[in-house]
């Protein structure tokens, strides 16, 4: 059933903590990046196996986070992971293979800048 109504509003602004991304997503990254590095001085060169599988879930999760940083155009948490992946070896090829797969960054902002226009036309306002 479609309504041809406004049935709720979203407000943002720039204080509200789902706009705070750097700091969420480094809170995580410090996390899993410590989890990592603990069970490798415990038990790595014991299970290669598993360390393996745990290479994996972190590339997992850098996809997962890039995924919303870029379809949202967000360039402050994007400068972020740049970062992070300069700083910590084990993810570069997981960066490479993730931006090369993903349509540029232009592309990207040029697709926001629609899904706001198209917003826009039918009634749902957003904010900055």
């Amino acid at each position: 059933m479609e309504v041809d109504a406004v049935t709720c509003l979203y407000r943002t602004h720039k204080g509200q903590t789902s706009r705070a991304t750097v700091p969420m997503f480094a809170k995580a990254w410090e996390h899993r990046l410590a989890a990592y590095h603990r069970w490798g001085q415990a038990a790595g060169a014991q299970q290669p196996a598993l360390e393996h599988e745990m290479r994996q879930a972190l590339e997992r999760a850098l996809s997962a986070d890039l995924t919303v940083v870029w379809y949202d155009v967000d360039r402050e948490a994007r400068d972020y992971f740049e970062k992070l992946v300069s700083e910590t070896p084990m993810l570069r090829d997981a960066w490479r293979r993730e931006v090369a797969a993903r349509d540029s960054w232009m592309v990207a902002t040029l697709r926001r800048a629609a899904r706001r226009v198209r917003s826009l036309r039918h009634g749902i306002g957003h904010g900055s």
